[in-house]
């Protein structure tokens, strides 16, 4: 498109396209980009894909940003417009109307090309990315996600494509940002292992003492410093003019850095997490992460599992988990997310399946709230019902809560359960007492089936706990 690549564009797309030599296919099935704004994210974006839709016919691309309407303007004006000005037009599919290859009507916007790839917008809802096979899922500003529903909705879809990828993009983003923060743990923790990993990560942020007014400090996390102004970078042959670009560069940053507040400035243009206290609910990443089973561990858990169910308060969202014996000597319990459904219409099916497959026949349920009105169904089919009230509610969170930070508890590192135990906040009721609840809109279904479960799997199946330690 007449646009050259910046270094680190090219660098980023280089090598998170290289070919696995024993399938052919890219080695990667996940990228991701953690950078400070005004960078050229969107032209890298843009580039991928492109390249997505081009190279392969019938090609589904699906672009998310922090709302529909933002992810609806950018299809259009940064890269619909783009590609219709160019070389490129030609790939794209002869439409009616005034841009050929561009549908805008509401709720079915995308680009169209002639060999039939498409490139879709999608909302961040709980529905999100479900539907047709999916090439390439490409999750801007993740900052703006409160949890992983919108990958765990796109991740199916692209089970059966041999050449998919997830890309996940953003700056560092505050409080609320606890999918986008998980995301850049676990990349400093690959990195840091050097295990090799089939999850691409590009990182350029500041070291939390850094100085945010030293011109020295831009330039080392600012891949495109020097660089932002197009016209100064490129001379008519398309050579750096290198003198031009620094001036630039810092003159914009100074501007910028003159405007802002220091933790903004921080925030986008060192990519730094500035309030690292906000993004932690009751339970810190740092404890919650320890409990994690190794990856390399076949045998998390032994005997008969036993069952808990959990339904949201709308009755949108229905959380299974199991609890069983830990296979690590060093941990008392261990429980985990076995699914997650949208309704309650098959909830007592599936758990009719589960134990057909893994047998377990208790079922550990809240009486006090919405999972309570399948109780009958559940003893119809034959379940032995264990009914939890107030109390035992109070004791299982208090429970849980230990567990974790005296790591004697073991999860399996999922994101949904991630997402609700990192997001939980602890709501008193009285005498002392407390249980979780949720913030905003997260979804903590995952956290309470799976302390529910836990729970249960204490009173059922050990006999050295003493209830009153969970009180207080």
């Amino acid at each position: 498109m007449g646009e050259p690549l910046m270094p680190w564009q090219r660098w980023v797309l280089d090598v998170a396209l290289e070919i696995d030599p024993s399938t052919g296919h890219f080695f990667y099935r996940e990228v991701r980009i953690a950078l400070p704004r005004q960078q050229g994210k969107t032209t890298a974006v843009k580039t991928r894909a492109l390249f997505q839709a081009l190279a392969w016919a019938k090609q589904r691309i699906v672009y998310t940003a922090q709302s529909r309407n933002m992810a609806r303007q950018r299809l259009e004006e940064d890269f619909y417009d783009p590609i219709s000005a160019s070389v490129l037009a030609a790939t794209l599919a002869r439409t009616s109307g005034d841009k050929p290859g561009f549908r805008a009507q509401a709720g079915s916007e995308h680009i169209s090309f002639i060999n039939r790839s498409g490139w879709w917008i999608d909302a961040v809802t709980k529905k999100s990315g479900h539907g047709p096979s999916l090439d390439l899922g490409l999750i801007d500003e993740a900052f703006a996600h409160v949890d992983s529903r919108i990958e765990q909705a796109m991740r199916p879809a692209m089970m059966q494509r041999p050449n998919a990828q997830l890309w996940v993009l953003s700056t560092a983003g505050d409080g609320d940002s606890l999918y986008w923060r998980q995301k850049v743990d676990d990349l400093r923790d690959r990195i840091a292992s050097g295990a090799e990993s089939r999850v691409a990560g590009f990182e350029w942020s500041a070291d939390d003492d850094a100085d945010p007014d030293d011109p020295e400090v831009w330039r080392s996390v600012m891949p495109a410093y020097g660089v932002i102004l197009r016209d100064a970078i490129y001379g008519p042959r398309g050579e750096v003019i290198e003198p031009e670009l620094v001036a630039a560069g810092e003159d914009l940053v100074r501007a910028e850095r003159d405007s802002m507040d220091e933790d903004d400035f921080r925030r986008a243009f060192l990519n730094q997490w500035v309030d690292k206290k906000a993004t932690q609910g009751i339970i810190a990443f740092e404890p919650w992460k320890a409990c994690t089973v190794p990856d390399n561990d076949p045998d998390v858990w032994t005997g008969d599992p036993l069952w808990a169910i959990d339904v949201s308060p709308y009755r949108d969202s229905v959380s299974i988990a199991m609890a069983g014996a830990p296979a690590l000597a060093d941990r008392r319990t261990f429980a985990e997310v076995v699914t997650r459904l949208e309704d309650t219409r098959n909830a007592v099916g599936t758990l009719v399946k589960l134990r057909t497959d893994h047998g377990g026949n208790i079922v550990a349920v809240d009486g006090t709230g919405a999972a309570g009105s399948l109780i009958p169904d559940l003893e119809e089919a034959g379940f032995e019902v264990i009914q939890f009230g107030q109390r035992d509610k109070v004791a299982a969170c208090g429970s849980f809560y230990d567990a974790v930070y005296e790591g004697s508890f073991s999860h399996m590192n999922d994101p949904l359960l991630n997402d609700a135990v990192l997001s939980a906040r602890k709501r008193d009721i009285g005498d002392g007492a407390w249980v979780f609840t949720r913030r905003g809109l997260n979804d903590i279904t995952p956290l309470y089936a799976v302390l529910l479960a836990r729970w249960a799997w204490i009173k059922e199946r050990t006999d050295d706990y003493d209830i009153a330690d969970s009180l207080g």
